[in-house]
Parts: C-alpha cells; sequence; structure tokens
C-alpha cells in the first residue's frame, strides 16, 4: 500500500476543471490498480468532479472502507506489539 501515493500523478496547484478531473481520476486509478479487488470502472474523474452524487457517494464509501482497513491493520499490529 506504501506505493500507492508514488504512483499518483497529482497535478499542483490545480488551476481548472481538467486538473481536479485528472487528480480524482489518479485516486480512483490508484485504489482500483493498488488497493482494492473489485472494478471501479461505474466511477470517473469527471463524474466526481461534476458533483454526480452516486459516483461521490461510492467513492467516499471506498475511501471510508479503505480508511477501516487501514486503521484495522494499525490497531492489529499494536495489539501484537509491531508498531508503538
Amino acid at each position: 500500500m506504501n506505493d500507492l501515493f508514488l504512483t499518483i500523478d497529482v497535478r499542483t496547484p490545480v488551476r481548472n476543471l481538467a486538473d481536479e478531473i485528472h487528480n480524482i481520476q489518479c485516486v480512483i486509478n490508484a485504489l482500483c490498480f493498488d488497493t482494492v479487488e473489485f472494478d471501479l470502472s461505474h466511477i470517473s474523474g469527471e463524474q466526481v468532479a461534476n458533483g454526480d452524487l452516486y459516483s461521490m457517494e461510492d467513492l467516499l464509501e471506498i475511501l471510508t472502507d479503505v480508511y477501516h482497513w487501514i486503521k484495522n491493520d494499525k490497531d492489529e499490529g499494536v495489539e501484537l506489539g509491531l508498531f508503538v
């Protein structure tokens, strides 16, 4: 999972809608290829950037699941003495 953020080609500063779409799509692609094991083709950066509520809700749900997955892994590591 550490490679996730190394492979994202984020455009900063965001100057326009095209940059915003690109950045969101980078996150979706990174999640799709590096993190989750299911198809995310129903969500696009363009849909999210343009305010499509279903796409935004799906992406938020996936990000929430990833957060809980990371948090649970960390909590289990602390219990095992792997993390301080």
